[in-house]
């Protein structure tokens, strides 16, 4: 788990900086190097975020030895102390481990999101390129729909005009077998009776309606009355020519009349094949329009679905673009960590190895070597004496040094001994005992 507060990174012994009213004040003594490694690596020992193993006393007991353990050089460490530093240096390096593990935890996130921004992407293109499909195909059969829809109001028409003309021929149809049998009555039922005997004048009033639809000539038609007013003994030369020219235009006329039906029938039934085919025709072009109507709304229901698919897909990778910044902040937060409690393993570095030897001087360049120094007779005379007390000047500087160490050991090892509570010590000593 990456921490939630960071330990500070190790700082440098602080310059002296006046304060306002500080003149009247003592100065509070600066704190040297080790002290502030110290502290960043107390502070991160402190820090619950990072992990110990173990019982959870083992944190206050790290942060208990932490001071004892690097109080000497590493050059005049008690075993002990130097178990110490291991024990603390491995806590560290765990620490670190999880940290940069949870570094490549965060990378493979922040490679998978990659992924999937991909596959999203891809969807959604595939998304828009389906819904460009559809609106072509929903324009394609609304101008089909529209196609449609006026073939059949043509049809429709073409229906109409077609009822409107066989119902015209029909009607003429009717008429002309009305003319048959008013020519019918008006020869056989009005004119053969009048024929045979004295017309009564009712009746010649009556046929005279038929006469006057034949277009008879006027000077014959105006001489029937007169003839049919006879008695067929007293008809004259003229009355017979009148009578044989009515009954000559009842027969040509009611034989064009039975032409013209038979004409006019054969036209009917023409009329009627056409108004069939045209029926026909006219349902055909119903069928394509109701199935051109459903596939326009079927095309306008996939439109539908693939518009709100992309917008589905633009949502997705809306919201995936969210997690893939999370996922390199988390990234990046988790590579801070790292370089953070790098910073924290610089300053226990420093502390583990503090030394008393002094820091190594950078090498000269290397220079021709000098010709030989002679010595003058003189000082080589005088030197056995200074070499003869050399010995013991060294030998008493070393015991006095080691025996310095031994005490200085013992008393660190005390100190550490009366502030480390004995389990702690004792678990410290399982703990080595098993190394």
């Amino acid at each position: 788990m990456a921490p939630k507060r960071k330990s500070p990174a190790p700082k440098s012994a602080p310059a002296k900086q006046a304060k306002k009213g500080s003149a009247k004040r003592s100065a509070s003594p600066e704190k040297t190097q080790e002290e502030l490694n110290l502290e960043v690596v107390r502070e991160a020992f402190s820090n619950e975020d990072y992990p110990i193993a173990g019982l959870p006393s083992n944190r206050k007991l790290l942060i208990d030895v932490l001071p004892f353990a690097v109080a000497e050089f590493i050059e005049e460490r008690h075993p002990y102390q130097t178990e110490m530093v291991k024990c603390l240096e491995e806590a560290l390096t765990e620490i670190n481990s999880s940290l940069c593990g949870e570094v490549t935890k965060q990378e493979q996130v922040e490679a998978s999101a990659e992924e999937i921004r991909t596959q999203l992407a891809a969807a959604q293109e595939a998304a828009q390129t389906d819904l460009d499909t559809k609106i072509d195909d929903l324009d394609a059969k609304t101008t089909t729909m529209r196609e449609k829809k006026d073939a059949l109001k043509i049809a429709e028409k073409e229906v109409e005009v077609a009822e409107e003309d066989q119902g015209e021929t029909e009607e003429s149809l009717e008429n002309l077998n009305a003319r048959k049998e008013e020519l019918r009555v008006a020869e056989e039922e009005l004119y053969a009776p009048m024929r045979e005997d004295k017309a009564d004048k009712k009746e010649v009033k009556k046929m005279n309606a038929t006469l006057e639809t034949m277009n008879l000539d006027s000077s014959l038609f105006k001489a029937l009355p007169d003839a049919l007013d006879k008695i067929p003994a007293d008809r004259g030369m003229f009355d017979k020519m009148a009578l044989e020219y009515l009954e000559k235009q009842f027969t040509e006329q009611r034989q064009q009349v039975v032409a013209d039906i038979e004409t006019t029938t054969a036209t009917v039934e023409t009329k009627k094949a056409v108004t069939a085919e045209k029926e026909q025709l006219c349902e055909a072009a119903g069928q394509e329009k109701s199935a051109a109507d459903d596939g326009k709304d079927a095309a306008a229901e996939a439109r539908k679905a693939a518009a709100s698919a992309v917008k589905d897909a633009e949502k997705a990778v809306k919201v995936h673009e969210k997690d893939v910044k999370e996922a390199a902040a988390r990234k990046a937060d988790a590579e801070e960590d790292v370089a953070v409690f790098a910073k924290i393993l610089e300053a226990f570095a420093m502390l583990k190895n503090r030394s008393s030897a002094p820091a190594p001087e950078p090498e000269a360049p290397v220079e021709a070597a000098p010709e030989a120094v002679e010595v003058a007779p003189e000082a080589v005379e005088e030197a056995p004496e200074a070499v003869q007390e050399a010995p013991v000047a060294v030998a008493e500087t070393v015991e006095e040094a080691e025996a310095a160490e031994e005490m200085q050991v013992e008393a660190s090892v005390d100190e550490v001994s009366a502030k480390v509570p004995e389990a702690q010590m004792d678990a410290m000593d399982v703990e080595m005992i098993g190394r």
